[in-house]
């Protein structure tokens, strides 16, 4: 096994040597960190071992074929998203559906241009790298993408952020604990349809704690937003009871809300916009706290 050092590490599993040597040179000259095998069944250990970036492999091995390979990191929880190329020999139309349709990302045959490939490496490394940046729960954007979406308004005028967070979710998943990631996502999945029914295709949507939302909208559209989301979750965890039955155990949760305007700063910086958005946030706690004692 070789390993040579630089920035991305990039795992080659084939078994000629030659070949395995030629790759190496030529990325070594893009600054790739390296690592080979000949041996299919090596690849798990190596990946829970070396962390790399990116799967190039063959599918003709000496032990286990590629495919096998494949599917054996796409059922694995730590390599389940690892960008896996596949570089072979077979051309047929049917081994590369095959290969794809084990859930490599890209399909390469012998020969190739060397320039092509590093194309190829290099595409599916930065599609792996804006997929980490997507929850994987929700399938929002998450916290840095969030952050980064923040930067942006620094010196922008005309944007208002709605901050929407589920409350009394402690209780209720101490409970229903089996039942945290998917009602996270059903959250996501209501914050995300009332977008789509009353917001702007610029709207930007974001999860940035288990039930916690921000979404960067315009002044126009965040007192609708508001309002549908509300409804949107008021009316899911409230069903009607038909038939005398028993209250849903969803019935205690409820929505808080914050709102941050362009008008109420200057920011310096993300983390002092960040702030008040969590100053906001908890501010509508109090107020939902007291209105319910009130009730």
């Amino acid at each position: 096994m070789l390993t040579q050092r630089g920035r991305d590490l990039l795992l080659i599993v084939e078994d000629d040597q030659n070949l395995s040597e030629m790759l190496c040179t030529f990325l070594r000259t893009k600054q790739y960190r390296l690592i080979t095998t000949p041996m299919g069944e090596d690849v798990l250990d190596i990946c829970h071992r070396e962390h790399p970036n990116l799967v190039l492999l063959d599918i003709n091995l000496p032990d286990i074929d590629g495919y096998e390979v494949c599917r054996r990191l796409r059922e694995n929880l730590s390599t389940r998203n690892l960008p896996i190329l596949f570089l072979t020999q077979r051309k047929l139309r049917e081994d590369r559906i095959a290969g794809l349709n084990v859930g490599a990302d890209d399909y390469i045959t012998k020969p190739f241009d060397v320039e092509e490939l590093y194309l190829r490496v290099r595409n599916a490394l930065r599609k792996a790298e804006h997929r980490s940046y997507i929850d994987p729960v929700s399938g929002l954007p998450g916290t840095p993408l969030a952050e980064a979406q923040l930067k942006t308004l620094l010196h922008r005028e005309g944007w208002t952020i709605l901050a929407v967070s589920v409350e009394n979710w402690e209780p209720f998943i101490k409970s229903y604990r089996h039942l945290k990631d998917k009602f996270a996502t059903y959250v996501a999945g209501l914050v995300r349809q009332a977008v789509d029914q009353v917001g702007d295709l610029e709207d930007f949507v974001g999860r940035v704690g288990t039930v916690e939302f921000i979404i960067i909208t315009t002044p126009s559209h965040v007192l609708r937003l508001w309002a549908r989301i509300e409804s949107l979750f008021t009316r899911a965890m409230n069903p009607p009871c038909i038939g005398g039955k028993k209250r849903p155990v969803t019935a205690d949760l409820y929505l808080s809300f914050g709102m941050v305007t362009a008008q109420d700063g200057p920011y310096s910086d993300v983390r002092s916009l960040a702030e008040e958005i969590a100053r906001s946030r908890r501010a509508s706690r109090h107020r939902d706290k007291m209105s319910i004692a009130a009730e």
